[in-house]
């Protein structure tokens, strides 16, 4: 069994036996799912602050695409999920960092070639680094990655897994049919927000009414959707309200609504900043200890790399051409820093010092991160690695080794605008790297287990890296256009609240900005500093007093940060999976429930994108919009009834259709 590991693996399909791979057939179909898992990731990433792993919806598309051919092997499936992975790590980054870099104002649109650039060096380098790490954390360590032994599960049962693929289908389809009357043709509302004023200050509820949140909630569970709702009532109920009678003088006359989203972005999404900082540097202190030890796998791993083993199971690309790659990686970094620098009047040997100190930067930094995130994914999976955390150490790192010289060139607007600008290129290069390194390696755990051959797998990677890298541009201006991100709109006549909120990457730009140029309101972030401490405190204390109560930072964190309306959505679906659990045969049913949820994300995710095209072509988000004449509330009420639909149909053909083990 994949899962159960012995001293010396013995492979599904054995090193000895040589099976077609790298196929056409393979390779279309990989290169295909990762363009789309590229649009659909960078919808989620955007609207909800996280990506899901593609690893095993491609692996069961790929079962079923494949049926279709009279000759194929598992080889070729393991192939196909390869590649379609990197869309999905490739796409966290663009929506997290790259996203940061329009929202911190360094540039007003999303500029293809530099986009493309970024995450395309970033990622090759990403994966040329992981690849001394396999021998020593798959090989040696024989660390867990719980995800690549998932797919391997998959794929090597893959027979049983037909009525899988067909409830993953199902709920996709019913998601992509939702999205399509809500957000194309807008009937029925998919966020509702209500607030009132009372006791001098103003309190407010609301809900995302979409199928992609009830399926993340199922799948994250009650447990961590509960502690999301925790962070995000006592942000709305009590922080909020307390700014109200604060700060809300200045806006009193605006409508409950309007003074509810006035003081989120004004003042509330602030103290949620320093709530999410402490969190993810308290994250990076607790796995210190696998840091150091993930520092030096990576330098023993770099130094033991099987490039000439006698079975096809044991060979990785070889050394020469690792480092050749590194070394080629790097002074295209090195070109493209110094371009960037091009349009400053700074002097050329300026310009040409700070480029080279970036790149120097970029290879030690990326280095480390690349093997903390290796070692990270092995014992957490590619869905729970705290890419964000790393990245802000990374934008920490940066700025302590080049923001002295940069200040050596004065202060300016302009200057402020070029150091926030090549922190953020920076970190963006080295989080694509870090990303890669990891997916690369949980791809290699289910080559391990199932004995593909480990040069193949890496180089296939490449592949779905420059697919992921050419889509992610057009996909990333096209939404923009389509629903505007964050703060940015790029027409005046757009609605604000039907932006994507890009959380992920406000945080990062305004970390960013605070730390190089002061531009954060302290006092706030400092209030938010403090509560993140007294949650640290209180979760400290339930560790020692009991064994299943936690409240971990970054989970509360997440449910403070985030929209009210998607932590309480997310409730709905920890609770559907809750209730689940505890019906007849819950084990199977849940792992059904697991499938359909996964179908709920890829099909509003994929429709969502679908839809940012026309949107953007017409510059009219209400292009589709059938002339139906409804009222506010009638469309909110025609929303909640479709939400409750939308459950109640998870519910049922979760409960009603055939079981599905995937382990």
């Amino acid at each position: 069994m994949p899962g159960s590991e012995s001293e010396q693996n013995v492979p599904y399909i054995k090193g000895q036996i040589s099976l077609p791979e790298v196929t056409v057939k393979a390779v279309l179909v990989g290169v295909i799912l990762a363009a789309i898992f590229t649009m659909s990731s960078l919808y989620i990433g955007l609207k909800f602050a996280r990506t899901v792993a593609a690893s095993i919806p491609a692996a069961l598309l790929s079962l079923m695409i494949f049926k279709a051919f009279k000759k194929t092997n598992i080889l070729e499936n393991v192939v196909v999920q390869t590649i379609a992975s990197a869309g999905e790590g490739v796409a966290s980054m663009a929506a997290f960092c790259i996203t940061a870099i329009l929202l911190s104002g360094y540039w007003q649109e999303f500029k293809y070639l530099d986009t493309m650039l970024i995450l395309g060096l970033g990622g090759i380098l990403g994966v040329f680094m992981s690849i001394p790490l396999r021998n020593i954390m798959i090989v040696k360590e024989k660390m867990p990655y719980p995800e690549g032994i998932a797919v391997a599960e998959v794929l090597i049962s893959g027979e049983s897994k037909g009525y899988a693929t067909k409830l993953l289908l199902k709920g996709s389809f019913i998601s992509a049919l939702i999205t399509l009357a809500q957000t194309g043709f807008k009937i029925g509302s998919d966020f509702v927000m209500y607030g009132i004023k009372t006791f001098g200050s103003v309190f407010g509820v609301s809900v995302v009414l979409s199928p992609l949140s009830l399926g993340a909630g199922y799948i994250i569970g009650l447990g961590s959707s509960l502690i999301m709702l925790i962070g995000a009532l006592l942000a709305n109920f009590v922080v909020l309200p307390y700014l109200g009678l604060t700060y809300s003088g200045e806006i009193a006359s605006m409508e409950p609504v309007p003074l509810l989203i006035a003081l989120q972005k004004q003042y509330l999404r602030y103290v949620a900043v320093g709530v999410m900082m402490i969190g993810s540097l308290w994250s990076l202190v607790a796995i210190f200890p696998t840091i150091k030890k993930a520092v030096t796998l990576g330098i023993v791993g770099s130094t033991h790399m099987a490039s000439s083993a006698h079975l096809r199971t044991d060979r990785d690309i070889p050394v020469f051409w690792v480092v050749t790659g590194i070394f080629l990686v790097s002074i295209l970094i090195g070109m493209f820093f110094y371009c960037t620098l091009s349009s400053t009047s700074f002097s050329f040997g300026y310009k040409l010092i700070v480029s080279s100190l970036a790149t120097l930067a970029v290879i030690i930094i990326g280095f480390v991160m690349s093997s903390v995130a290796s070692q990270l994914v092995g014992i957490l999976g590619t869905t729970s690695l705290p890419a964000s955390g790393l990245c802000l150490a990374t934008i920490i790192l940066f700025v302590s080794v080049i923001s002295p010289v940069l200040a050596t060139e004065g202060s300016s607007h302009i200057m402020d605008i070029t150091i926030i600008g090549m922190t953020l290129v920076f970190t963006s290069v080295v989080g694509s790297a870090l990303v890669l390194s990891g997916d690369n390696m949980q791809d290699l755990k289910t080559g391990y287990l199932i004995g593909a051959t480990p040069w193949k797998q890496q180089l296939v990677l490449l592949i779905g890296v420059l697919v992921a890298v050419v889509t992610t541009p057009f996909v990333l201006q096209t939404m923009f256009e389509a629903y505007g991100i964050g703060d940015m709109m790029p027409r005046p006549d757009m609605n604000p609240a039907k932006a994507l909120s890009a959380p992920q990457a406000m945080l990062i730009a305004s970390v960013t900005k605070g730390l190089l140029v002061g531009q954060l309101p302290w006092p706030m972030v400092n209030s938010g500093i403090i509560i993140g401490i007294i949650i640290i405190i209180i979760d400290l204390i339930l560790s020692k007093s009991f064994a299943n109560l936690r409240l971990p930072i970054m989970t509360f964190a997440a449910g403070f940060y985030l929209p009210m309306g998607i932590s309480v959505a997310f409730f709905f679906g920890g609770l559907l999976r809750y209730c689940v659990s505890k019906s007849k045969n819950s084990k199977n049913l849940q792992e059904n429930g697991v499938m359909i949820a996964s179908g709920f994300i890829a099909g509003e995710a994929i429709m969502g994108a679908l839809l940012s095209i026309p949107f953007a072509l017409y510059k009219d988000a209400n292009i589709l919009a059938l002339p139906v004449g409804l009222s506010s509330f009638t469309q909110d009420v025609i929303g909640i009834i479709i939400f409750v639909i939308s459950a109640w149909l998870f519910w049922k053909i979760t409960k009603s259709d055939k079981n599905v083990v995937l382990s």
